[in-house]
């Protein structure tokens, strides 16, 4: 599967207030995540983009267990950042993939897609995606 050490857009939500809200996810740095721990907002540079996050809008950072089953992925799939899709279409993902090896293995030839409800589903993917970085920051963004 693709890896793209930049950042990963989420989900994007087109109806909170004539804005968009993106849920993001970046690498961070030791010192970028003391910054966050000191309740300071962080102005990050990943290739093209400029991201700011700020702690209000924030809803985890630091070194996370992605592993299915940890306490950490329960806490995510808390997080109400998929709510707005009610009930009748997912968040579209890749099936068959294998978090410890970012890879899909389809039994049929090519990938099939499947849809998520779930936000530890799409974290996880998010952080695979982003090479397994050791620290992230998982945030929204209005723009």
């Amino acid at each position: 599967m693709p890896i793209t050490k930049d950042y990963r857009i989420l989900a994007c939500n087109n109806a909170v207030r004539n804005n968009k809200q993106l849920i993001i996810m970046t690498h961070i740095s030791e010192e970028e995540e003391e910054l966050l721990d000191k309740g300071k907002g962080l102005i990050l540079t990943r290739g093209d983009k400029t991201l700011r996050v700020e702690i209000n809008k924030t809803y985890c950072y630091g070194e996370i267990d992605f592993t299915n089953g940890s306490d950490d992925m329960e806490t995510i799939d808390d997080f109400d950042f998929l709510n707005y899709l009610g009930s009748f279409k997912g968040i579209p993902i890749h099936a068959d993939y294998n978090y410890e090896t970012h890879s899909c293995c389809s039994p049929v030839k090519g990938l099939r897609w499947s849809e998520t409800f779930h936000p530890s589903v799409v974290a996880q993917y998010a952080h695979g995606c982003l090479g397994k970085p050791q620290r992230v920051v998982l945030f929204y963004q209005l723009i």
